[in-house]
């Protein structure tokens, strides 16, 4: 998905549920969608360390 496209779609909800449940109910799903994007991101970032850490001993 390009880009452009992403960014799109992501205003599209954004809008949408500004409009279906205000502006701070908007606000607070952002925060919590940015903050699980990050968990989710340093969890990967962990699993990878391990992964790489056990393929170079068993070499």
């Amino acid at each position: 998905m390009s880009q452009m496209m992403f960014g799109s779609l992501l205003g599209v909800i954004l809008g949408l549920a500004w409009v279906l449940a205000g502006f701070w109910s908007m606000i607070l799903v952002a925060f919590l969608a940015i903050i699980g994007a990050l968990i989710g991101k340093f969890l990967d970032i962990q699993h990878l360390k391990e992964e790489l850490i056990r393929f170079l001993s068993n070499q």
